[in-house]
């Protein structure tokens, strides 16, 4: 994640519109990242009750979300300084 952050950053860099992400939108991309994982979450399960597919391929995608729920949870100081090394120092 850090490599992709900074190569992501080093071309935003580059951009005279756009420019490199700020440290007000580094402090909430964590959150970001969190609160995306929660609408794919919801999106799961209403998209789930809306088709009515296959249960067991929706179950693999209900499982890896909240895994990845979990893991941001137990590992946000984790990811918290990981996202701001990454763009802070590149």
């Amino acid at each position: 994640m850090v490599l992709f952050l900074k190569a992501y950053q080093d071309e935003l860099r580059k951009q005279k519109r756009i420019g490199a992400i700020r440290n007000s939108e580094i402090a909430y991309l964590p959150v970001m990242i969190k609160a995306s994982n929660l609408s794919i979450l919801n999106w799961d399960v209403g998209d789930y009750s809306i088709k009515k597919p296959n249960p067991f391929e929706y179950l693999i995608y209900l499982q890896h979300n909240v895994r990845l729920m979990r893991w941001l949870e137990n590992n946000w100081d984790t990811l918290v300084y990981s996202v701001q090394r990454a763009l802070k120092e590149s």
